[in-house]
């Protein structure tokens, strides 16, 4: 986060963010914040298939994807039983969190031996 933002809690418990500069408060993380306006600077491009190749890659990069190694990726959607070739799939948002960070943490354990 940068240096000019802090985090505060509201008389509830609830956080949000507080940037004293430019006099500015919000719910969202300022990172999250600014991912999205990336995202939505992709909304010029024409085509649907362009626009969300060019968004993937936007997340791709903020996740750092290209730091995880395709294999570890298989090898966590095979521990959750899923298919490299699920027509469709549905998943809870508990369940996609899970997935998520057991890739992060493999990949992590991984880069730290």
């Amino acid at each position: 986060m940068n240096a000019s933002w802090r985090k505060v809690e509201n008389e509830n418990g609830f956080p949000y963010y507080v940037n004293e500069v430019a006099n500015v408060r919000q719910w969202d993380h300022p990172k999250f914040s600014d991912l999205r306006q990336r995202l939505d600077d992709c909304n010029y491009v024409k085509y649907s298939a362009y626009r969300v190749a060019l968004k993937f890659r936007v997340l791709q990069n903020a996740l750092h994807m290209e730091d995880v190694p395709l294999s570890i990726v298989a090898g966590i959607f095979e521990q959750h039983r899923l298919g490299a070739n699920e027509a469709s799939l549905y998943l809870e948002s508990c369940d996609l969190e899970a997935i998520l960070s057991d890739i992060f943490f493999a990949t992590n354990k991984k880069k730290s031996h």
